[in-house]
């Protein structure tokens, strides 16, 4: 009798044991789908984090340029040394002006800088900063920011699938209300607003950045 009392009690011991592991088993895989997902919640958040504080850098570098362009005097025509192109100059796609560049980002001083879309490997299109010198010789024209006295192009964002630039104000000579237009055509004065619209492959986009400039156009006669 005591057998087999000890044979059902060492049958009921594996039982338990069986149904123990079976129940750590389960544990351990919620546990680690647990983890997964917070990896996986972790990295997106933090992927998320960097592309923001990207935006955040590329909107206030950008803002801080704008809104500090200089009234400029820039041969446009290297046949005519009296041809010359003040402040900014904008179309949709591209924006282009003077204003100074910080001793960390470059030589110092003043730059013409142009920010528009470069293509990448891959066929993929980039935000991209063009910058010149405006000491360089001759006066550097705005007709091509890729020539050979430029520095190298800084990619300020990639992945870009649209990029749109446009212009509040009144050109000169114009007897239209102020409106937003998709170029500047007037090198005279300065747009009030400009706004830059950009998206991203897959669908994401940042808020719009619209920028004040504060240059002075009349200034420019006091400028070489």
């Amino acid at each position: 009798m005591k057998r087999k009392t000890h044979v059902m009690q060492r049958g009921l011991t594996l039982l338990e044991m069986m149904i123990a592991l079976l129940l750590l088993s389960m544990l351990l895989m919620l546990l680690f789908g647990g983890l997964r997902l917070a990896s996986s919640s972790w990295d997106r958040g933090s992927a998320f984090t960097d592309q923001v504080s990207q935006m955040q850098l590329v909107e206030n570098f950008m803002r801080r340029e704008i809104s500090q362009a200089a009234a400029y005097r820039l041969q446009q025509d290297p046949q005519d040394p009296k041809a010359v192109l003040l402040g900014y100059q904008g179309s949709a796609k591209r924006l282009r002006f003077v204003a100074p560049m910080p001793q960390a980002a470059a030589k110092g001083g003043l730059y013409v800088l142009t920010f528009g879309l470069s293509q990448q490997e891959g066929g993929q299109q980039a935000l991209t900063l063009w910058r010149e010198p405006t000491d360089k010789a001759g006066s550097p024209s705005l007709a091509n920011p890729e020539n050979e006295a430029a520095d190298a192009p800084v990619i300020l964002a990639r992945h870009v699938s649209h990029l749109e630039f446009s212009y509040y104000g009144v050109p000169a000579g114009s007897t239209q209300p102020a409106t937003w237009l998709p170029d500047w055509p007037d090198n005279q004065n300065a747009p009030q607003l400009i706004k830059m619209k950009i998206a991203f492959d897959g669908g994401a986009s940042w808020p719009d950045l619209v920028v004040a400039p504060r240059v002075d156009m009349a200034a420019a006669a006091n400028v070489r």
